[in-house]
């Protein structure tokens, strides 16, 4: 990834997530006509093998799949380009049926939720309308996740970082929010 690069992600996040907690409270969403759509994306991921090939055909810098999350995933791509990123929450592509049933943790299940195997990739910016058209052209979801400007670098703040494993190394992440925006670092790695 560069400074100046589109974030994106193919599809949508957090259902996986939302169907892991469905699967944990039964009975609270029995009445749910969306939970078995989200237990089946839990239980039955499906690989983007069409989305990887069309983002290969457009440049992209860098991909992943999201299993650990987008606040779990998108660190470990910054961390490689030395960049850190701006998300902006309402581009946050968290479906109609996560955002009803957990009104107050689409965001968290949107950003932590893992294991959608959903792809993260950071592409050329100019490059993202061509993209965008293409995607559509074949049934694929492809996100922005910030409008305005993608990688850009931003000072570390220390002060909110949490503590979290990654391989052989132990890794400081901070995610902060700033405005109806979460902002990703990955300042340093120590290795153990």
């Amino acid at each position: 990834a560069l400074a100046g690069d589109a974030i994106g992600v193919t599809g949508t996040i957090g259902a996986a997530a939302a169907g892991f907690e469905i699967l944990r409270d039964p009975e609270r969403f029995a009445h749910s006509a969306t939970a078995p759509r989200l237990v089946r994306s839990h239980l039955r991921p499906e690989p983007r093998v069409d989305a990887a090939r069309l983002l290969v055909e457009h440049g992209v810098r860098a991909a992943m799949d999201l299993s650990d999350g987008l606040a779990g995933d998108l660190p470990k791509m910054l961390s490689a380009s030395g960049v850190s990123a701006e998300i902006e929450e309402d581009r946050l592509p968290v479906i109609a049926a996560v955002r009803a049933l957990f009104p107050g943790r689409w965001v968290d299940l949107g950003l932590r939720g893992g294991e959608d195997y959903e792809l993260l990739f950071t592409i050329p910016a100019d490059r993202w309308d061509a993209l965008e058209r293409d995607a559509a052209s074949q049934a694929i979801t492809v996100t922005r996740l910030f409008e305005r400007q993608g990688v850009r670098y931003y000072a570390v703040d220390l002060r909110s970082t949490v503590s979290g494993r990654s391989g052989e190394s132990h890794v400081l992440v901070e995610v902060r929010r700033s405005g109806r925006s979460w902002i990703v670092t990955y300042p340093f790695a120590i290795v153990l």
